[in-house]
């Protein structure tokens, strides 16, 4: 009986995290507009584009001169997070959705950048 209960109790949570990673990929997708004060030239403005692929949630970067795709995309409650390649180089995003906005950073091996998107219009 306890074992039974268990395993209800575990798949009801694994339920209700499953809804909310859905909930953030229905409300993220669309284009997120960014401007990283702080990050290479080229890359300081760019659009982030978030779609929908087989029921999969995928990322692209666009810059002026160069389009990324994100890989490695993870959902978790509020919180994403991908990797890209720049300039021969991984940069892991992570973000947060947070009043409309989201924010977080870009880890990359000269140190982290504060990143904040906007949802375009």
């Amino acid at each position: 009986m306890k074992r039974a209960m268990f395993i209800f109790i575990s798949l009801v949570l694994m339920s209700a995290a499953n809804l909310k990673a859905e909930e953030i990929k229905k409300e993220v997708i669309g284009s997120w507009e960014f401007d990283v004060e702080h990050a290479p030239y080229e890359y300081q403005v760019g659009k982030a584009i978030f779609f929908n692929d087989n029921n999969e949630l995928k990322v692209k970067l666009e810059f002026e001169y160069e389009d990324v795709n994100g890989v490695a995309l993870t959902c978790e409650e509020k919180k994403l997070s991908f990797k890209v390649e720049v300039q021969y180089e991984e940069i892991e995003i992570q973000l947060e959705l947070k009043d409309g906005k989201l924010v977080g950073k870009a880890i990359t091996p000269e140190g982290d950048i504060p990143l904040a998107m906007t949802k375009a219009k």
